[in-house]
């Protein structure tokens, strides 16, 4: 069994059988995340246990640990609308309103760090994660208590 390992955080954040699955997934996390400093370590099969929750699933064009894909599903649609919506505000500024060059090249490069959001193979950082799932059990149980 493999892991990634955050070197930051010294915590394991992802688990999977296949190597290749989890150098992928530092990939596609750092390619979002550039201050991210993940690793591939080898673990112990009775090691891996301990993290089962953290294996890594297949989630559209990326790998999400299954601990967080209920919460991924929930969130994401609602974020990736509400970039949309924010990028169109932003393309009606430019086209709407007399702005400075440096204004212009401002909110450009803000629409393409939106855009860059919003790949199919995007990973939110592992607190943006653990804040979904949070907010999802939250959530979850005043619907239960109603």
């Amino acid at each position: 069994m493999f892991c990634v390992f955050n070197i930051e955080t010294q915590r394991i954040i992802g688990i999977h059988s296949d190597e290749l699955i989890c150098e992928e997934y530092i990939n596609l996390y750092e390619r979002h995340h550039p201050d991210a400093n993940l690793e591939v370590a080898k673990i112990k099969k009775k090691m891996s246990e301990k993290f089962y929750d953290l294996y890594l699933v297949r989630l559209g064009d990326s790998y999400i640990p299954e601990k967080f894909v209920d919460a991924y599903k929930f969130f994401i649609p609602q974020i990736v609308e509400d970039h949309k919506k924010c990028i169109e505000i932003m393309m009606r500024v430019l086209e709407v309103e007399d702005l400075s060059k440096k204004d212009k090249r401002t909110l450009t490069k803000a629409i393409e760090i939106i855009n860059c959001l919003n790949d199919s193979d995007y990973i939110p950082d592992e607190n943006a994660l653990e804040e979904m799932n949070r907010d999802m059990q939250e959530y979850y149980k005043k619907m239960e208590d109603r």
